[in-house]
């Protein structure tokens, strides 16, 4: 049956059924009441709220995406040794250094990996801490020659080197001769730094492995996937060798999640995502989201305080469901994000918090799952916002002006990619059941 109420601007229908309501006594047989005419509009804001260290994988490259502008990702990393080696001949001229990453090979790539890439590799200035959260907008210096690598992000060959003066097969990944300045440099530290990672890193902050913007056309680029984390085989870890004596080599590590940074950086927006970028107000019905420290997308619900307006709801479900924009994404090089995050906005601040159904009230340092996991059949994303929509009303109820918003957001892992959302908030569907108890 369908229930029309004075004043409201959206319809609401009687649902069979009964919710039990705590207090109410009798049978606790109650009407429940179904919404889903709520509409949505947003804006694009600047994202910071993303981590960039403890991810499982890491990013690197630069796309110029045709719906979000140009990007890059960039790694920084800590060095640390891989076996202590006294008396340590650091007076010696080196043969060469090789700096190795192991690729993710055919998981998440993102663009257009045919593209050349130019990467810088920099001795890091700015220290890398193992026990502070970074976010993806970190700034931070270099010191010293670079070495600068052209070519592509995405890697099928096998590499042989020496170690040990035996020959070690390296799984693909990115393979650079380092400039002699830099070999000499990593060749030539204080003989205790050799056995002694504190020593070590006091001397060498680390590595800066930055993707480099060029001149590339809408389209074209994309982010490799990097195992920066595994502490494995040695053959497989990130790492960089040093030869010298013709037979002899010393390997530095780069690996460990804790001490991998991956950052994130904009070089130019496109024109729609900047038009909103320098507006203000919910006016939009279509929002942008990337990763790293770029875009987000907040939503605003509409007209929720004339649902408030009813008496006391006590709200029994809630759903949100958001659809991709037609058109923005392909199944090759811009790929549908996999997962996406809806967050609450934090107060005064563009960060993000989560919202209150992640809470876990048995075992706080949990998050409770909510969705967001992509529904490939019509390209969207659904959540439970049961407890939000209920604080939110609460909120009305008691005179407030709550902003029942969200932020729609990339993560940053599981999975790491460098996909991004273009959202059709026209098509948002709202889905509230609901009581009026007397």
């Amino acid at each position: 049956m369908l229930l029309v109420f004075a004043g409201a601007f959206f319809s609401c229908k009687k649902e069979t059924g009964n919710i039990l309501i705590e207090g109410q006594g009798g049978s606790g047989n109650i009407d429940l009441y179904y919404n889903d005419s709520l509409s949505t509009l947003g804006i694009t804001i600047k994202e910071d709220s993303l981590l960039a260290n403890g991810l499982s994988y890491s990013l690197l490259g630069t796309a110029n995406d045709p719906e979000l502008g140009l990007y890059s990702n960039s790694i920084l990393t800590r060095m640390s040794i891989f076996e202590p080696q006294a008396d340590f001949p650091n007076t010696l001229t080196p043969d060469s250094a090789i700096l190795y990453l192991p690729f993710i090979e055919g998981v998440n790539y993102y663009g257009n990996y045919l593209e050349d890439q130019i990467i810088k590799i920099s001795e890091l200035e700015t220290e890398i801490a193992t026990n502070t959260t970074y976010y993806q907008g970190l700034d931070y210096s270099v010191v010293g020659a670079p070495t600068f690598y052209k070519g592509q992000t995405f890697f099928f060959d096998y590499h042989t080197v020496k170690h040990n003066n035996i020959d070690m097969l390296m799984p693909p990944g990115l393979y650079v001769r380092l400039d002699p300045l830099m070999a000499k440099r990593l060749m030539s530290f204080p003989v205790n730094d050799y056995e002694n990672n504190e020593l070590l890193q006091a001397d060498f902050k680390g590595f800066s492995i930055e993707a480099i913007p060029n001149d590339l056309d809408p389209g074209n680029g994309g982010f490799g996937v990097f195992n920066m984390a595994s502490t494995a085989a040695v053959s497989d870890m990130a790492k960089v060798l040093v030869y010298y004596n013709d037979t002899s080599d010393f390997i530095f590590k780069l690996s460990g999640s804790s001490s991998i940074v991956n950052t994130g950086k904009s070089h130019g927006y496109s024109a729609a995502v900047n038009q909103q970028l320098n507006s203000s107000g919910y006016i939009n019905t279509t929002v942008y989201a990337q990763g790293g420290n770029s875009v987000k997308g907040q939503v605003q619900i509409q007209d929720l305080d004339k649902l408030a307006a009813k008496g006391k709801v006590v709200v029994n479900k809630a759903t949100v469901t958001v659809f991709l924009k037609d058109n923005t994404w392909d199944e090759f090089y811009f790929t549908r994000p996999l997962r996406i995050n809806l967050l609450k906005p934090q107060e005064n601040t563009i960060r993000n918090t989560i919202i209150k159904d992640q809470y876990d009230v048995s075992r706080p340092s949990n998050l409770l799952a909510i969705g967001g996991d992509l529904n490939e059949s019509d390209n969207s994303y659904t959540f439970t916002i049961t407890r939000q929509m209920q604080e939110w009303i609460n909120d009305y109820s008691d005179g407030l002006s709550p902003n029942p918003s969200f932020n729609l957001t990339i993560p940053s892992d599981n999975p790491v990619t460098g996909a991004r959302g273009v959202f059709d908030l026209s098509k948002t569907k709202i889905r509230v059941t609901y009581a009026v108890p007397n």
